[in-house]
Parts: C-alpha cells; structure tokens; sequence
C-alpha cells in the first residue's frame, strides 16, 4: 500500500495538479490513507468507503490465502482460469460480468507477489499516525457487507472516530447506505455517534473560497498530427500542429492498446480537435475528435505518401518553437494536404510548392525575379542558398547553380501559387526545380531532411 501511494503522489506530481480529493475502496481506502500520511498537503479531502484497518484481518486472510495458494504453488489452475476467461467475448456479457473476467484474468507471478506485499507490509497507517491526520474525509460503511463488518467491529467506524479526536468533527461523516437505491443517511461524529441532523457546510479554510475553482488547465484547439513515436509500453508522444498554439507535443495513454479511446484518430495525415491537460514536461491528451482525415488517400499511393511525409517533417523543422502560435504554417499545411488527397496537381509539385512557401512564412522567401542581393532585375542565371535566391553576374557566388529560364519560371509559380504556369511548364524541368528546391530547404534548416530521400522526382 504504501509504494501504491509513492505511484499516486508521482502522478500528481506528473499532472502538476493542486489540492485533490482522493479516495478508494477497501485497501483503495488504504492507499488514501497512505498518501495522506505522505503528502497531506496534496489532499483537499478524503472518501473513504469500507477502509480495511484493525478489524479486516481475519476477513483478508480468509480471501487472499488462497489466492496466495493458488499463485505460488499452483499457478497452473490461475493459468486455466485466465484462459477460460479469454473464450468469453466480452461484448456479448453484461458489464459487471465483463469486470469479473477482467479480475478474473490474472498472471500467476504478479498476482503472488502483490498477495504477498498484502499479507507482509504494511496495509495502512499505524492507529496513531491516522490519529494525527487532520484531512477532511468522508467515511462510508455498508452494513451488510461480510469483508467489512458494520457493527461494533466497524472499520469505518473506528476511522471516523480517530478523524474526530484532532480534528473536532470538522469536515468528518460516517454513511451508512440503507439500500441500493435509496438515500444515504448522513450523521456526524463528534467523538460519539449522535442521530441524524441537517449537514452543516465546513468552514471556508477547510476548502477555499466560495466558487474558486482554481485555474483552469485544459485548453483546446485543432491540429494536423505530424509525427509520433511510442513511449513506454502502451503510451505515445505525439506531435500536434495546431492552429493557435503551435506546435505541441503531448502524452497520448494508453493509445497503443487495443481497446484505446483515441483509435486511429492520433496517425500523422488527421485534422483533429483536441483538448490537452497541462503537464509538467509534456501535456496530456485528454479528448479527440476527427475532423477529416486524410491518411487513407495519401498512404494508398506511395508518391503521394512520401511527399506528404516530406510535407509533415518540413512543417515540424521549420516550426521551432513550441506552443507559439503558427496560424499560417497550419493553415498553409492543411491545404497542401487537402490537395494531395484531392489529387489535385502532381504529387511532387505539390511538395515545392508548399515548401517554397512554408520557407517564405519563416522569414526564408527566396528570390527569383531579382537579385537576392543588390534587387537588380532579372532574369539571372545564378542560383546560390547561401545567398538566398538567383544573384546577378556582379554578386554571383562560386558553388551555385545554374538553372534555365524555364526552371526559374517554374520556381516563381510554386512559390506564387501560380498553378496555371506551373501545368503550361514542360515536366521535364520540374527535376532539376526540385533539385533546387531540397538544396535551398536542407541550407536553412541546416540539416537534411530523411523523407526528401524517398520522393520520387
């Protein structure tokens, strides 16, 4: 119990969430009670339903010594069950039926040793050390409940009363449930149990001001998935261009199991909405929906595919930093991939254009009508990166090219827009356009991009 609530306090730390109400179920109880005794100072409150402290131990031998049995000396029979219970379609049972299976499939090794931390550590705070705890809690006992006896022998009983001795009632109920439909019955404990009486609200102090929920740390937006990469054993960071914040990147859990919320709705080439958590690293994914993918018609041809993956490794090189607001490169990218799918224009022209552009949105337009450096007009003849378009004769570089009068055309349409020229071109000089193009992109973000190596030209 004790290293369960280390693993609850590392993941408030994770979330970077304030004040919580934590609670739990028989030994979940016992875990809240654990991490109250570690870190009060995180708990806002406590909901504590059938605590498993003093009196729960003839009850928790008779129900794990033999799970601890079976597991340690017979774990073929906990085998056998695990199998029965995967024959048995979970969509054709009823929920709680699906629940016990899930229990029921269980690994014999893990199952032992977690029987075993049970029996030999420490299941909960001493009596004293809960003496001390001052964290506002509501206490709930079942009273026909046969692990957790609700008589004189009452577990939540006893923690009720170990709540009042410091801290006088403030904030301490004990519930016992009448029936399963019916209302629970609320009465205070101020050292004895007293009959039933109108709920009187806590102090201020105890849980803040009047309608201050804190800070709010969700925020939406929507994005285009550029790329992801798994983390853990279920888990995925994904990168996110989004429309307001820039570019993202944020925990997706659990994505990579079969039965994720999230689907397929995290895969490169999708237009979602999504709603993130602030975290203290990386955000969460809390919440997404599709708004148009477009990964089936771009990965069903594979020059569609490899210029939509050039596309997406641009946009995340050429977006640098993170939750920077970057409305024209997501909007630029959203359209590039709309024509893609749409096939609209050829495949690597698509590309050009859209690198050409994207460059032009970072500050890195090249020139093409003009000298990049003295502005004299053209047309020239020379092409330098590292002077940042064509040069005239009198600023010309040595190590440039020299592309023909109808490449440059063709360069000026793609970074225009100007598909009509562009069509009117002859194919044979898209080539060595380009050429030019991945030259030009490879100088200014310093480094060469992997998925230019597979774009058939």
């Amino acid at each position: 119990m004790t290293r369960f609530g280390e693993q609850i306090i590392d993941f408030l730390e994770h979330l970077d969430v304030g004040r919580v109400v934590l609670g739990g179920t028989s030994l979940g109880a016992n875990v809240t009670l654990e991490v109250a005794q570690a870190n009060p100072e995180r708990l806002r409150g406590m909901l504590l339903e059938m605590p498993a402290l003093d009196n729960g131990v003839e009850a928790g031998i008779l129900t794990f010594a033999p799970l601890l049995f079976f597991g340690r000396f017979l774990p073929f029979t906990v085998h056998g069950i695990r199998r029965a219970t995967r024959l048995v379609p979970r969509r054709l049972v009823p929920f709680w039926t699906g629940i016990a299976l899930d229990t029921l499939d269980q690994q014999p090794a893990a199952m032992a040793a977690l029987v075993h931390g049970v029996f030999f550590g420490r299941v909960a705070p001493s009596a004293i050390r809960r003496r001390r705890m001052t964290t506002p809690a509501l206490v709930i006992a079942h009273p026909r409940d046969p692990l957790h006896p609700a008589g004189r022998r009452c577990d939540a009983r006893r923690r009720a009363a170990e709540c009042t001795v410091r801290g006088g009632g403030v904030g301490v109920r004990v519930a016992y449930p009448s029936g399963t439909h019916r209302r629970v019955r609320l009465r205070v404990l101020d050292g004895v149990l007293r009959p039933e009486r109108p709920y009187a609200a806590p102090p201020p102090s105890v849980y803040g001001p009047a309608r201050n929920n804190g800070e709010v740390r969700l925020y939406r937006d929507d994005g285009i998935v550029l790329r992801t990469h798994p983390l853990g054993e279920a888990d995925r960071i994904v990168t996110i261009l989004t429309r307001f914040n820039g570019r993202v990147r944020a925990v997706a859990k659990g994505v990579r199991r079969t039965r994720s919320k999230f689907g397929s709705r995290l895969d490169p080439f999708t237009h979602i909405d999504v709603q993130f958590a602030l975290g203290r690293s990386l955000d969460i994914v809390a919440q997404v929906e599709t708004i148009r993918s477009y990964r089936e018609p771009v990965v069903a041809d594979y020059r569609r595919y490899t210029a939509g993956t050039a596309m997406l490794e641009t946009a995340e090189r050429l977006v640098v930093e993170e939750k920077e607001p970057a409305v024209q490169q997501h909007q630029l990218l959203l359209g590039g991939l709309r024509a893609l799918a749409g096939d609209m224009h050829d495949a690597s022209l698509v590309l050009d254009s859209f690198v050409l552009r994207s460059l032009a949105i970072a500050g890195y337009a090249p020139s093409f009508d003009g000298c990049a450096r003295c502005e004299a007009p053209g047309p020239h003849r020379s092409f330098n990166p590292a002077g940042g378009g064509m040069l005239c004769a009198q600023c010309r570089q040595p190590g440039g090219a020299t592309p023909g009068p109808d490449v440059v055309s063709l360069l000026g349409g793609l970074l225009a827009g100007d598909w009509e020229l562009v069509d009117s071109i002859d194919a044979r000089h898209r080539s060595a356009a380009s050429g030019i193009v991945a030259a030009y992109l490879e100088w200014h973000v310093e480094r060469s991009l992997r998925s230019l190596a597979y774009v058939e030209r």
